[in-house]
């Protein structure tokens, strides 16, 4: 359930039953339909579970964008594996990498589940945090790559699962960088 501000400052609660249209636009939308002024949502005891990040250069882009969109598109999707798959440009390098973040919610009997093995084959990497370890661990490492006193944007988009695509959406993210590219402190 979310509780929102509309536009013309109604408050409403917004759930599967009430205002389902603006519950499902909420999700992924950003804040472009209201202000959201609380979330109810049901917890769960969570234990261990693998995941962590790989990062890679951007010229493995084709390889991580065809093994995406086949993981996606799989009638055997495994519902325990959660992918938020990324680019970022990096100021130093002037350059973009590629960057998987993996959450596997049931705890593998092996050293890494089978739903990530084409990721996990890609090469190569240039750097690997992937374990074993609680939610509070993981937050932690996220944190690291926010440091204090920094800002940073972090915007989502939903698409239809094309390789193809998401190389289009590469090269316009990359034509709003170039332009401010050279700012110092970036």
């Amino acid at each position: 359930n979310y509780e929102v501000v509309l536009p013309h400052g109604k408050i409403v609660n917004a759930n599967a039953n009430s205002h389902p249209d603006l519950f499902l636009a909420l999700k992924g939308g950003s804040n472009n339909f209201g202000i959201v002024t609380r979330f109810d949502f049901k917890t769960f005891a969570s234990g261990p579970f693998w995941g962590g990040n790989i990062y890679y250069p951007i010229t493995t882009m084709k390889e991580q964008t065809n093994t995406f969109t086949s993981l996606v598109a799989s009638p055997d999707y495994d519902p325990y594996a959660a992918l938020i798959h990324s680019y970022a440009y990096t100021s130093e390098s002037q350059s973009w990498i590629v960057v998987n973040n993996h959450q596997y919610t049931k705890v593998p009997t092996v050293s890494s589940p089978a739903a990530f093995s084409d990721f996990l084959r890609i090469e190569p990497q240039l750097f690997n945090t992937t374990r074993v370890a609680t939610y509070s661990d993981f937050t932690a490492e996220f944190d690291l790559e926010s440091p204090a006193g920094r800002r940073n944007i972090f915007r989502t988009s939903t698409f239809v699962n094309s390789a193809a695509y998401m190389s289009v959406y590469l090269d316009i993210a990359n034509s709003t960088v170039q332009p401010i590219r050279n700012v110092a402190g970036l």
